[in-house]
């Protein structure tokens, strides 16, 4: 069959018997015919290969020679192996409908018993092994071999590339999704993101601290204004050892293209859940940099600090050797009271060109929990 219709090949090979450890079923029949042989292994979504001895037996293989299982393959001169690759599989359903046809390409509604309770089913077409027709994968925000992880954070996973993961609650087992980003510091979860503006308007629920339970637009990542509930933050600070503070990071998904500071959780010892306590300890800075000013923060003496009136943020130590430039970077307006890097300013007045964060009333600030590499 051509022009996209399904097409099945069969390649055999005489003298040639697999490994009875391969073998999930055996068909007695008369014929000897590798069709009739064929359609019964169709009819088995865990058949990727079958083999005919003495010409009475149908014997189904769920494995495959090509699946580095060469060695298995062993002479036998009254048997044949035999391999099938399924073409535009996809199309194969449709096709069916006007034919007599002894399966459904669709293995996950054909056979229900395919994978272990803890794994689901999915349809398999790859044109690198054209005999697979299912694969069984953990639920979503559960990992391991035998998916029996729970997911609570983006440290769960192995991805590359950002965007919105699925986790779970400790509590309930209640799945939700987060963004998360990766690079060669760990993986990333977003627990809070807001623009100048947001932040400014009084009573802001941005000026909050994390201890308070305030989620915005926490199912979908609006980076104007968005904070996951305290419950969900406690879960991923708990599962986390590294804490970011970002600018602008929706303009270039890259902390290498914005303003950020990292640091370690576990500096903060018997306070490292910042959504139950209130900080004010000072800790060095793990990295960072405010790319204005080409002013780089690794080392700098940092005071993360919390209170019950005011959000999570940071003083910079501008005493320190390393830091001393911060002393020079302040907003020209004199009616900026309060002003500090990283999310940490009054009013409207305080902006400040060099710093990404308060370029202007849409730039963003965003505070991430992240997971080292394992």
């Amino acid at each position: 069959m051509f022009n996209g219709q399904p097409q099945l090949t069969i390649k055999a090979l005489k003298n040639k018997k697999f490994n009875n450890s391969c073998l999930i079923n055996e068909k007695t029949f008369n014929t000897g015919s590798i069709a009739d042989c064929l359609e019964h292994c169709l009819e088995d979504c865990r058949c990727q290969s079958f083999q005919i001895c003495g010409e009475t037996k149908c014997q189904l293989c769920s494995s495959h020679k090509e699946l580095k299982n060469s060695s298995l393959l062993h002479d036998n001169d009254t048997c044949i192996y035999a391999m099938y690759e399924m073409r535009h599989a996809q199309k194969f359903d449709n096709h069916c409908s006007t034919i007599s046809c002894p399966k459904k390409y669709n293995c996950c509604q054909q056979q229900s018993d395919l994978c272990p309770s803890n794994k689901i089913c999915k349809p398999f077409n790859s044109p690198k092994k054209p005999w697979k027709r299912f694969t069984c994968e953990c639920r979503d925000g559960y990992r391991g071999n035998n998916c029996d992880k729970p997911i609570r954070s983006c440290g769960g996973y192995r991805s590359q590339k950002s965007g919105m993961y699925k986790v779970r609650s400790s509590v309930n087992d209640l799945l939700y999704e987060v963004y998360c980003h990766f690079d060669s510091d760990g993986a990333w979860t977003l627990v809070q993101s807001f623009s100048f503006a947001n932040h400014t308007i009084e009573n802001s629920v941005f000026r909050k601290p994390l201890s308070e339970d305030h989620p915005v637009s926490q199912n979908a990542v609006t980076w104007s204004g968005y904070r996951l509930s305290r419950t969900r933050m406690q879960f991923i600070n708990q599962n986390s050892d590294l804490l970011r503070f970002t600018c602008a990071f929706e303009d270039g998904h890259d902390v290498d293209q914005t303003d950020y500071l990292q640091m370690s959780l576990e500096q903060l010892g018997d306070e490292k859940d910042i959504t139950a306590n209130n900080p004010n300890i000072v800790m060095s800075a793990y990295r960072g940099k405010i790319k204005e000013t080409d002013l780089y923060l690794e080392g700098c003496k940092i005071k993360l600090h919390q209170k019950d009136d005011e959000v999570l943020h940071v003083h910079i130590d501008k005493n320190g050797n390393s830091c001393e430039r911060f002393g020079d970077q302040k907003p020209d307006n004199s009616e900026c009271v309060k002003f500090e890097y990283f999310s940490y300013f009054s009013d409207k007045d305080c902006l400040l060109p060099t710093h990404r964060c308060t370029q202007n009333e849409k730039s963003t600030s965003q505070l991430w929990f992240g997971k080292k590499p394992s």
